[in-house]
């Protein structure tokens, strides 16, 4: 080859010459004729390999004997017919896994294999409704009696529902509804029911929402019909309808908000107000006349008045001297006087009323649930009305003979009271404190009783305490010295119960019947006052503790023991119910997380790190969840500052994602064992609906909660040592300080940390074996709950800025009867004015209620939208690509196919699903939002909602399992979870041929979701909650589209914080916050509400009724094992050297009674009674009163002992608040910071709201606990 000459290569494609072979390599990368020419390749193989796959297919359904319309066919088709494909089956297709209609779509772009459209009968979700109505063929055969009072008509009925005689009890059954539930009910042959308060119920009243509060005040539209002559009598004390709007407006607003003001101004421009009424008006005569007893007024201006009003009533009590005192003997003395209302009056003008009477229950049945046709009836329990205990006393007062002199028709029925009883502080510095005493009627839903809102409490006495002139007197009779303490603790028992006595006035024992038996305990105490106050022994000397201390009872007459002997008293003690705020949450539960962080500072210097640091650190991960059902953890949860009661519901709740993997194993799987059963049995114990399986569930799990405390106790806390927290060593020393003070021994300026243990051999544990038996016996715990009486303490404590700080318990009296009087003038005024009007009230769902019928909420805005093609398509590809993007489109036409052709009346498998294309959205727009609100019906048949909100943790959401078969159900979830990406809604229309062979273009507004979906990492097992992580993008179905329908609700994710986070964080995308944190887990939080956990007890929930019949298992409450370890063997516990210590580890394993935990207890005391009776160092509870044969009690379990020394006379203030069905209204979590009230041991944890600063006057009742 010559010098200098080239040569030159050629693209054989082309034809083009290149010089350089590094300029060819770059022009064959990207050459035109060999890209066609490749394409072209491509295309014929694509031909030659889908005529394969046909060919393959018509001869596999050929085979079948299946006809199926050919694609040749469908090009061969004179007029665009509807084309109706039917599938051939499965077992015909073999393992072909295509579709004919993916063979003309792109790989990319065909339907994911995964079928996640649910069956319809998956979203069976039936609005609430009350118990199936009484109908006339319910009736027993046999002569109707008819009642002579009617709710209906009578203006001013008292009651309305059987004529009574001395008959024979005859049951009957009302039929199934949509629930299946079944009422049952007894009354005498020959009558009938006349009232059924439930056919007044609204969905409104089964609707769990808050209400928004109105401006406008309900106020009369048609005023003037009421005649003139009737004002007088109609608006009580006021000359005019506008000075009582007044009057209502200024008594009924606590606070002078911007609402109140609205309010007033909608006063204003009511066309009856007139300024010249009101401006003349002598207010304060005006409102002492509202608020003053008819007696204390002239004729003329009390005339009005119908109820008995407060009254006051001296106390004296007999104060004992022993023998050894100076001036022995006894001494009756006068200590005060004792404001309180007549118990009997009350009930009058309950039932007087008409608004509450339509809602009084007076007869009680048995409610029973049967969810389907072939399935059991079983048992249910909720309401105190529909509870054995009800129906007992019911069934008992019928077959009493009425006395020859009395009227047999005269009807007979229970009123069952509930009376609650608790100190309060009134401010948040000031020593103003008021004992109020609330009663509650058990007649009516506990649903209304349990919102402070309703104002279904009615203040019947406030009890008053020892006041110091008396401490002085007992001082100066002494001879200068301060008598025992023991002394002081019986005499203020006394005291109480003499208040009580005054309110059980003779009234009310005509008004009881059949409530007295005689028994040993009322002998024995009778013996032992007798050797005090006849023989002169000293309230704690030997003698009266020998008498006394096998049952643990105290030299006290109980006020109810010491009604006329007449008369009949049952045992009072099978009156006292469980207390789950005290017992459990703020008592077992507080117990063992404050043990739980002895234990975290134990192995801390093992770990070389702060583990109550990383407690800390999760806890305020832990994203909140709907209003307040889980809210936002402060910066410390391990300190406990500020913690109610609530707060360490949320602590449960939620602590197994907290406490993973921070101790070491084996006690870290022993740990987690313990948080699920614990909040299990917590859901269990707090359900406001209960059946015979649900409490055989509870049954189940409280054995394996004692045993499992048990072996904690035994397997880690024993061989962990551990030492009090730096508070509780301070608290100690403060209490030590205070003790010293009062010459209760020697002061400790010490803070050094003794060792301290669980202990869970105490009394609160012992408590939890009988709440079975107690919701078998009076209903579901959130009935009797002392959440209730917390909350209405609300109620007193805005009344007392209206005072003037001085004498603030009758001028909160007057208070008390300005309202209810108000109320009553409401009352008459509306009754009047329909009247006149002829408009009976009328039940059913008001057509001005919101609308929590529907399945979902989405708003109707279009405020915001986006184009379809330039914000829902990728514009790059390659690695900078949106992953959530790919296929958008496709998918999301796909999606909304088969709505859309049901939208247009068709159904969706009338139309070839490959006609997607056809799917056209409205001017190529989506609208966005952020909110949606998802209503469903609650396990209990309430109606409740859940807020999916976008770009917030709360943006997780739940649907049923479209895989799910009856063959699958052990291997395959029944639940699917997804994040929610985006809500949209957009108008749609479809523009091919419908199966009638016509074309309508009509667009219909639908809403869709975007998702992104979860995968299941595990099925959980027993005690163990459910995993999840984010399915990979790299999946098809990783992202597609929902109907809202379809969801069932929000869901709550709690990082699985123990693996930590991915590595690399989400994909980029405009559409994902781009500050979100990925974790490599996610626990399913089953336990944050009890509707939830209910959704995973399969077949148990009355209100899920998708999850009644198949593919969904019967339900299965699992049996305890014959060779269960119950570990009841008590841990060796090492010997302390520190005397002081040492004390204190024997108060805190002192042992008691175990039946209840244990399985099949020996000596389970009867159904109805309180465990506290068994153990004679039962710890003293809070006034805690529930109902029992028609009447609730108030009574107090007291040692036979004092149980240490302290001033009476200074409580010691406690705090907890309440989780309410409704949010607070006003009030700020006030908290004296330097109380360490908290702190204290356990057997002092009578802790009462930390809202609302509750003090107890505890140790003053009772003495100290040491």
């Amino acid at each position: 080859m010559p010098s200098g000459s080239k040569s030159k290569s050629c693209c054989e494609d082309c034809g083009k010459p290149f010089a350089n072979p590094l300029y060819l390599d770059l022009h064959l990368r990207k050459c035109p004729q060999s890209k066609r020419d490749f394409e072209a390749l491509a295309e014929s193989s694509k031909e030659f390999w889908i005529s394969m796959k046909r060919r393959r297919l018509e001869a596999t359904l050929h085979a079948a004997s299946r006809p199926i319309d050919s694609e040749s066919n469908r090009e061969s088709s004179p007029t665009p017919q509807a084309i109706v494909t039917v599938a051939p089956p499965a077992e015909a297709l073999g393992s072909t896994d295509i579709d004919m209609e993916d063979l003309d779509i792109p790989v990319a772009q065909r339907r994911g294999r995964r079928t996640r459209r649910l069956p319809k009968r998956y979203r069976e979700d039936p609005l609430p409704q009350p118990p199936p109505p009484i109908q006339e063929n319910d009736t027993p055969c046999g002569i109707e009696r008819e009642s002579n009072l009617t709710f209906a008509d009578d203006p001013n009925p008292i009651m309305s529902t059987t004529s009574i005689v001395a008959h024979p009890l005859r049951s009957f059954k009302t039929t199934r509804n949509t629930f299946g539930v079944i009422r049952t009910y007894s009354i005498p042959l020959g009558a009938r029911i006349t009232h059924d308060p439930d056919r007044f119920v609204t969905l409104r009243d089964l609707t769990d929402l808050p209400d928004k509060p109105s401006v406008v005040p309900p106020m009369m539209t048609a005023c003037d019909l009421i005649p003139q002559s009737s004002v007088g009598q109609l608006y009580g004390p006021f000359s005019s309808r506008s000075a009582f709007d007044l009057a209502e407006w200024y008594w009924n607003s606590g606070t002078k908000s911007l609402l109140d003001l609205q309010k007033l101004m909608s006063i204003f421009r009511q066309p009856h107000f007139s300024l010249s009424d009101v401006v003349d008006v002598n207010w304060k005569r005006v409102f002492n006349s509202l608020g003053a007893n008819k007696e204390d007024l002239p004729d003329d201006e009390g005339s009005w008045i119908e109820d008995d009003g407060w009254k006051t009533t001296p106390i004296s009590i007999d104060v004992p001297f022993h023998n050894r005192m100076n001036g022995s003997g006894t001494e009756r003395r006068p200590i005060g006087s004792f404001r309180h209302r007549s118990i009997v009056s009350v009930i009058k003008e309950k039932l007087s009323k008409l608004e509450d009477s339509r809602h009084f229950h007076y007869h009680p049945y048995r409610a029973s649930w049967k969810a389907t046709e072939t399935s059991p009836e079983v048992d249910l329990y909720g309401e105190l009305y529909a509870s054995q205990a009800f129906r007992d006393a019911h069934e008992t007062l019928q077959s009493i003979p009425l006395p020859a002199e009395m009227d047999t028709d005269v009807e007979r029925v229970v009123v069952a009271l509930m009376i609650w009883s608790d100190a309060t502080h009134l401010t948040t510095f000031s020593n103003a404190t008021l004992w109020p005493c609330y009663m509650f009627f058990g007649n009516e839903s506990k649903y209304r009783r349990c919102q402070p809102s309703q104002r279904l409490s009615h203040q019947i006495a406030y009890f008053s305490k020892l006041p110091d002139s008396f401490r002085d007197y007992l001082k100066e009779r002494n001879g200068g010295k301060m008598p025992s303490e023991a002394l002081l603790t019986h005499l203020s028992r006394e005291f109480f119960h003499a208040q009580w006595s005054a309110l059980l006035d003779e009234d009310l024992f005509h008004a009881m019947n059949d409530l007295r038996s005689e028994n040993d305990r009322f002998k024995l105490v009778e013996e032992a006052r007798t050797e005090i106050f006849t023989h002169g022994y000293a309230v704690d000397g030997d003698k009266i503790e020998s008498i006394l201390e096998n049952l643990s009872l105290v030299p006290t007459t109980n006020s109810f023991s010491a009604l006329p002997p007449s008369l009949h008293v049952s045992d009072i003690f099978g009156t006292l119910v469980v207390d789950l705020l005290h017992e459990f949450e703020i008592g077992v539960w507080k117990r063992l997380f404050t043990h739980l962080l002895r234990l975290l500072d134990a192995f801390t210097k093992k770990a070389n790190k702060t583990l109550q640091a990383e407690l800390d650190l999760r806890y305020r991960a832990t994203p909140s969840f709907g209003r307040d059902t889980i809210r936002k953890f402060g910066l410390n949860a391990s300190e406990m500052k500020r913690k109610a009661a609530r707060d360490f519901e949320d602590l449960l709740q939620c602590s197994i994602p907290a406490f993973d993997s921070l101790l070491p194993e084996p006690h870290n799987e022993n740990l987690m064992t313990l948080l699920y059963i614990c909040a299990q049995w917590h859901a269990l114990a707090k359900l406001r609906l209960h059946s015979s399986l649900t409490l055989d569930f509870l049954d189940y799990t409280t054995t394996y909660l004692g045993a499992q405390m048990r072996r904690f106790e035994r397997d880690t806390c024993s061989k962990v040592p551990t030492k009090e927290l730096p508070k509780e060593a301070e608290a100690r020393a403060r209490r030590e300080s205070r003790k010293a003070q009062h010459g209760k021994g020697k002061a400790s300026e010490s803070t050094s940390r003794r060792p301290a243990s669980l202990g869970v051999f105490t009394i609160k544990f012992h408590f939890l074996g009988d709440y079975v038996s107690t919701i078998r016996r009076f209903g579901t715990s959130d009935s009797y709950s002392t959440e209730t009486g917390e909350l209405t303490h609300r109620i007193p404590k805005s009344w007392y800025p209206r005072t003037d700080k001085k004498g603030f318990e009758t001028q909160m009296a007057q208070i008390e009867r300005r309202q209810a009087r108000l109320s009553r003038i409401r009352e008459e005024i509306e009754s009047e004015s329909k009247s006149l009007q002829n408009k009976p009230y009328q039940g059913g769902i008001d057509a001005g209620e919101p609308r929590s019928d529907c399945r979902y909420v989405i708003g109707r805005n279009q405020n915001h939208s986006e184009d379809l093609g330039a914000a829902f398509t990728n514009s790059s590809s390659g690695l900078s690509a949106d992953k959530y993007l790919i296929d958008f489109i496709p998918k999301l036409k796909q999606h909304l196919l088969p709505r859309i052709i049901r939208q247009l009346g068709f159904e969706p498998d009338t139309v070839d699903p490959s006609h997607w294309r056809s799917v056209v959205v409205e001017h190529d727009r989506l609208y966005t939002h952020r909110l949606m609100r998802i209503n469903y019906t609650t396990y209990d048949v309430r109606r409740d909602e859940d807020v999916i909100h976008m770009n917030t943790p709360q943006c997780n959401v739940m649907l049923l399992n479209g895989d799910l078969s009856s063959e699958s159900t052990s291997s395959t979830h029944p639940y699917l979870y997804a994040r929610v990406l985006g809500i949209f809604h957009a108008n749609v229309s479809f523009l091919g041929v419908l199966p009638d062979g016509k074309r309508r273009y009509t667009s219909k507004r639908l809403e869709f979701l975007w998702v992104h979906w979860y995968e299941m990492i595990e099925e959980a097992v027993e005690f163990k909650l459910d995993r999840l992580k984010h399915s990979s993008l790299e999946s098809f179905d990783a992202v597609s589209f929902v109907d809202p329908a379809d969801v069932i609700r929000g869901i709550h994710l709690i990082p699985q914080f123990s693996l930590g986070k991915e590595e690399v964080r989400a994909p980029p995308s405009r559409w994902v916050n781009k500050t979100m944190e990925i974790w490599k887990a996610y626990f399913v939080n089953r336990f944050v509400d009890r509707d939830m956990f209910m959704r995973y007890q399969y077949g148990m929930a009355v209100g899920h009724v998708y999850s009644h019949k198949a593919p969904f298992p019967p339900p299965v409450v699992p049996l305890i094992p014959s060779n269960f370890d119950h570990c009841t063997e008590e841990p060796d516990v090492p010997s302390n050297p520190n005397p002081d210590a040492e004390q204190q580890s024997l108060i805190d394993n002192r042992t008691f009674p175990l039946a209840n935990l244990a399985g099949s207890p020996p000596d389970h005391p009867a159904e109805g009674s309180n465990s506290q009776n068994s153990n004679p160092n039962a710890e003293i509870h809070q006034l805690r009163l529930g109902p029992g044969s028609g009447a609730s009690a108030a009574v107090m379990i007291m040692p036979s002992r004092p149980l240490g020394a302290t001033d009476p006379q200074a409580p010691e203030p406690s705090f907890t608040a309440l989780k309410s069905d409704e949010p607070a209204t006003s009030g700020t979590d006030e908290v004296n910071e330097d109380s360490d009230s908290e702190s204290d041991v356990d057997d002092r944890e009578y802790i009462d709201d930390l809202e609302d600063r509750e003090v107890i006057a505890y140790e003053e009742m009772y003495g100290d606990i040491l």
